[in-house]
């Protein structure tokens, strides 16, 4: 019995997989339809598989009291059927697992990340793969965490990749020596660092807080390997985390408040440290600094240019009569509506994660201190996320320590 629910959760996998990718691709949203239909096969395996459990579970204290041969026959067929049954604590780890997959949706759907189709699609998929592979590794507390890495990272590697091969063909291209795209590049670097200069202490500030994060980073990967060894397990985890939430932790990095509260901290490990373990101080301090240039670095260009790829090449402006209810406003118009707090506050509340409502949309044409607003050309999810489950089946682990395990020379770029 567990073997063909394992078969059918899998079907239902792959049919999600490829049919809400494709609707997604060429629609831009996610039905409810679908989701509904992955939730109740969902529901519908878990069912049977607890069945087959409480079956398997009960059915020899019922064959030691049947006299009936017939009856005996026949529950020893119903056992035989329902073999091999799961275990009982695949359910409450089961229940675990659900739990953190739909806490990390609502987190990655309210901070942005992702519009609600893209969230629900994720948790759907998610609770399919222990239905599929129940002794799949990771589970339930960590599995969530290998899925999103899995998504997330090879994404932004393409996004990256993409911005670098557009340019350069456009460069190749191109009749002139500094084309159109290789000019429209530079002078957004240009204004980016216009709006850098005149903050270089803020960025000394910056600097600080990241060897401080990095130096304690070590110790809790070092000391605490028992407790968070899945969640900074490398300094390329706190890399793609550091990745994820860079918008919403770039202003407080740069406070002189949070900088004296990193000091606070470097101050306790540094006492701490000269009292249980003074041998490794200087070696934690001087990876802190190598990760400050190393990763540090990298993580400002690879984020500059994800925010170029998408604020410069996919954005575009529209005549205001020809914006519609589910397109999502550029950052450059969203800081222009953000100047009347009050109509932000009282139309868009703190954010707004799904594109215009048709209400949002009357209050931007009614409020018409503009002629043309910039709109995102919103690239197509549903498929990293079905490629980054997929992935995570067939991987059992999280991209980072896949790449260590199967190509450590380009891991040790990170070390």
């Amino acid at each position: 019995m567990t073997f063909v629910v394992n078969a059918a959760a899998a079907a239902v996998f792959a049919w999600l997989g490829w049919t809400v990718s494709l609707e997604d691709g060429r629609t831009g949203l996610v039905k409810n339809s679908k989701i509904i239909i992955g939730l109740k096969a969902c529901a519908l395996a878990l069912a049977v598989l607890f069945i087959g459990s409480a079956i398997n579970s009960i059915a020899p204290r019922l064959l030691r009291g049947v006299d009936s041969l017939i009856l005996f026959n026949l529950l020893k067929a119903v056992q035989a059927a329902s073999n091999p049954a799961l275990l009982f604590k695949f359910y409450p780890a089961y229940l675990l697992h659900a739990a953190l997959t739909a806490l990390a949706a609502v987190v990655l759907w309210k901070a942005r990340f992702w519009p609600a189709g893209d969230a629900k699609f994720f948790i759907v998929m998610s609770l399919l793969l222990p239905l599929i592979r129940p002794n799949i590794k990771m589970f339930p507390a960590h599995l969530f965490l290998a899925e999103l890495l899995n998504i997330f990272i090879p994404a932004c590697f393409y996004f990256v990749v993409s911005l670098g091969l557009r340019l350069g063909v456009s460069a190749a291209a191109a009749p002139k020596p500094f084309p159109e795209a290789k000019e429209k590049a530079e002078a957004w670097f240009l204004k980016k660092w216009a709006e850098i200069k005149p903050r270089k202490m803020n960025y000394l500030f910056l600097a600080v807080n990241f060897f401080v994060l990095f130096s304690v980073s070590q110790v809790a990967r070092l000391r605490a390997h028992h407790y968070l060894a899945k969640l900074v397990n490398s300094e390329v985890a706190v890399f793609v985390v550091l990745f994820l939430v860079w918008d919403r932790v770039y202003g407080f990095m740069m406070r002189k408040s949070s900088t004296a509260a990193f000091l606070v901290i470097m101050g306790g490990y540094l006492a701490l440290g000269s009292v249980f373990f003074p041998e490794r101080i200087l070696g934690d301090i001087l990876r802190g600094m190598s990760m400050v240039v190393r990763l540090g670095m990298l993580l400002m260009l690879l984020k500059a240019a994800v925010n170029y790829y998408f604020s410069e090449r996919e954005t575009r402006r529209i005549p205001l009569e020809e914006l519609r209810p589910g397109m999502i406003l550029d950052g450059e118009t969203t800081g222009d509506l953000k100047k009347d707090p009050d109509f932000f506050r009282g139309n868009f509340g703190t954010a707004y994660c799904d594109g215009l409502t048709a209400d949002q949309l009357e209050a931007i044409r009614f409020w018409g201190r503009a002629k043309t607003v910039g709109v995102c050309q919103t690239k197509p999810f549903a498929v990293w996320i079905a490629l980054g489950s997929a992935a995570t089946l067939l991987m059992q682990t999280d991209a980072i320590n896949f790449v260590r395990t199967n190509a450590p020379f380009v891991a040790a770029l990170f070390r």
